[in-house]
Parts: C-alpha cells; sequence; structure tokens
C-alpha cells in the first residue's frame, strides 16, 4: 500500500485549518450561566407559565379549538422537560425544550451564546497559533 504523504505547505494549511470537531462543545451547566437566585425565579416564572397555559386549555375545551389545545399542551409539555433539566443543572437549550417560554429564557439564552462566541474565538486563536515549525514538521514526519 503506498501512503501518499502531503507536502509541508499542504500539512501546515491542514494543521491551521478551523475544523468543525477541532472546537469543543460549549457548556451547558445552568450554574455557569445564573446565580442560585436566578434559577429559584426561572423556576418559578417557568411553574406559573405551564399553570398559565393550562387555564387557556381549559378554557378552550368545548370549543372548536383542536389545533390551539394541541399547540398549547406541546408548549406545557416543552416547559415541564424544561424544568426536568433544570433540576437536572443543565440550561435547556434546544427549542423543543423551551418552546412556550422562550420569553422567560432569552436572557440565559443569550449568556450562552456570548460563551459560545467567546470559546469560538479563543479556539480560533489557538488554532492560528498551532506551531508549524521545523520542530513540529520533524515530529509529525516522525508519527
Amino acid at each position: 500500500m503506498i501512503t501518499n504523504w502531503p507536502s509541508r505547505e499542504e500539512w501546515a494549511k491542514e494543521r491551521r485549518a478551523p475544523y468543525y470537531d477541532r472546537f469543543p462543545d460549549t457548556s451547558n451547566s445552568l450554574a455557569e450561566y445564573a446565580t442560585l437566585e436566578e434559577i429559584a425565579a426561572l423556576k418559578a416564572a417557568l411553574r406559573k407559565r405551564w399553570k398559565q397555559l393550562g387555564r387557556e386549555m381549559r378554557e378552550l375545551s368545548g370549543k372548536d379549538a383542536d389545533n390551539v389545545t394541541r399547540n398549547l399542551k406541546s408548549d406545557r409539555s416543552s416547559i415541564q422537560w424544561a424544568l426536568t433539566l433544570i433540576d437536572e443543572g443543565e440550561l435547556p437549550i434546544h427549542p423543543e425544550t423551551f418552546s412556550g417560554a422562550e420569553d422567560i429564557l432569552a436572557p440565559l439564552h443569550e449568556r450562552y451564546e456570548a460563551a459560545e462566541i467567546k470559546l469560538h474565538e479563543r479556539t480560533l486563536r489557538e488554532i492560528e497559533r498551532t506551531p508549524i515549525d521545523d520542530d513540529a514538521w520533524s515530529a509529525e514526519l516522525r508519527r
């Protein structure tokens, strides 16, 4: 089997390429984005919204509002899932886990997105500084 080794220039370009798998995942630990007081307030607001949606469903019961009722049930289910994740210490970051409560979770999502941007930028700087000098090339050849 013949192996085609890259040229040094190709190797150097590859070493500094910002491929997706070189970026770490952003933490979804709720404690990194909120204080204990904020978490308690978040849970209370989500429970309040969950109850509000339940009242709306009861008001619509018996009326010809199947689609609306189905959407309200879905939103309540999403909020319940968000509360479960929060109890496990996770920030609900996927849309299916906070449908019906986007406004309540928006401040924490903004913090998460800011952390994601900061991590992405730091990783890009690290990739740009990846050694491609003679020592790194020699180590690659030995490998």
